[in-house]
């Protein structure tokens, strides 16, 4: 039978002069010195304007002297400079304020952007670190766009695919930024990147690029069943988020001082929220069946207190269990739990004052498995070895991206249920 023809051209070593290559178009493309880094950003450069250019070879102009030219390499080091102090947000504390050092300056954290800026500028150095700023043009970012979403070896060996439609096309607006700054550095020159303005994002069904799935609004019945599988807490959380569209860090960070009672009319201002950088101002109306449900937590409560506490949910959880005991509790039970609060500063992790967005979604996560039914055998035990844990780990995480939900749809469910009585 005839060999499977490879869905790319493959990269090639000449064993005599231990010199790599690329055949496209009939002809071999040299690459440079066999398996280095540099041969391999090559290869992903040339295969990727072959296959922009409608799988063409391109004869490049013979580049002008470069000694006096910015190159890309220069733009993205002036960047990431500017970038690791721009793109950052304050470290808050566990009641939510901006934490300062000895000097009372504020403490800062890298954002999420910078961590994406990150993530595209690697592909854009390999490929074109070399190249001055003033010959960069739109076949080169459709060139870096098509190695995106092409499937990639990691360092592992292992394939992996390659970045989502949606997710390239942000991060080729990311590269516009970049090149954007670079205009008013007199780095680039305007027209660069005007140029690169032009050039289309990835539409649907017109690419190999993968689709991902848009974030759902979970079923009501299906978000509610879970209730009597989580503390009373979250329950709460979960109900709020549905009845007041909420992010699910505005929900974790409710406190008694940001809620404004004025008769029947309740609105919640949190003390941040994700667009507080763009001089917007939050302000939440808490309806009939929210104001229900956060009224028992607001009795006795210090204003400044955080309404859903983990710790007030272990405590109510070690309470529940001992009242549900029917032998007697042990002596060397009752040392063991001397020793452990006598402990309690040596434990990695403890019950905070408040739940975070990844402690608020493991919640969930756990409740799911308990409402819905997740094998026993998909749990991790002590006595199970590296080798099955990971393997549990793997059977578990399938099985919650098929069943399991997260706090971002609640608030989907919420706002579109909200936006329905709107309309009626």
């Amino acid at each position: 039978m005839p060999r499977p023809k490879a869905a790319f051209p493959a990269y090639c070593i000449h064993k005599r002069s231990n010199r790599a290559y690329v055949t496209l178009d009939g002809k071999q493309v040299p690459l440079g010195e066999a398996n280095t880094p540099q041969s391999r950003a090559e290869y992903d450069r040339v295969l990727a304007e072959w296959l922009a250019h409608g799988r063409t070879l391109t004869t490049p102009a013979e580049p002008a002297a470069r000694a006096d030219r910015p190159t890309v390499s220069i733009l993205i080091d002036a960047f990431w400079t500017h970038a690791q102090s721009y793109y950052t947000k304050p470290v808050r504390d566990d009641a939510g304020q901006p934490m300062k050092d000895a000097q009372g300056k504020e403490i800062r954290q890298p954002s999420e952007q910078l961590d994406h800026f990150r993530q595209v500028l690697r592909p854009l150095r390999r490929m074109y670190g070399a190249m001055p700023t003033d010959e960069f043009s739109c076949l080169q970012l459709e060139a870096l766009r098509s190695a995106m979403i092409l499937p990639h070896q990691g360092s592992d060996g292992r394939t992996r695919p390659g970045w989502s439609r949606r997710h390239a096309n942000r991060q080729i607006t990311r590269i516009r930024r970049v090149f954007a700054w670079g205009v008013t550095k007199e780095l680039v020159p305007v027209d660069v990147h005007s140029k690169l303005c032009l050039l289309d994002g990835l539409r649907k069904g017109t690419t190999p690029a993968r689709e991902t799935p848009k974030v759902r609004p979970v079923d009501r019945a299906r978000a509610l069943q879970i209730i009597p599988f989580v503390s009373r807490q979250v329950a709460t959380m979960i109900q709020v988020q549905l009845a007041a569209a909420m992010r699910s860090t505005e929900v974790c960070i409710m406190r008694p001082c940001d809620i404004e009672r004025v008769g029947d009319r309740w609105t919640y201002t949190p003390s941040f929220h994700k667009t507080e950088d763009h001089d917007i101002v939050r302000r939440i109306p808490l309806g009939k069946r929210a104001r229900a449900l956060i009224a028992p937590f607001l009795k006795d409560r210090s204003p400044d207190a955080f309404l859903f506490s983990p710790a007030e949910a272990d405590a109510e959880r070690k309470a529940k269990a001992a009242n549900a005991r029917k032998t007697k509790v042990q002596p060397s039970q009752v040392l063991r739990a001397a020793e452990d609060r006598k402990n309690r500063h040596k434990r990695k992790r403890l019950p905070g004052a408040r739940y975070t967005q990844d402690s608020y979604w493991r919640a969930i996560r756990y409740g799911c498995e308990l409402a819905y039914g997740m094998p026993l055998e998909f749990r991790a035990r002590a006595k199970d070895t590296p080798e099955q844990r990971r393997e549990k780990n793997a059977l578990r995480a399938k099985w919650n991206q098929a069943n399991s939900w997260h706090p971002h749809q609640l608030r989907h469910a919420g706002a579109t249920a909200i936006a329905s009585r709107d309309n009626a």
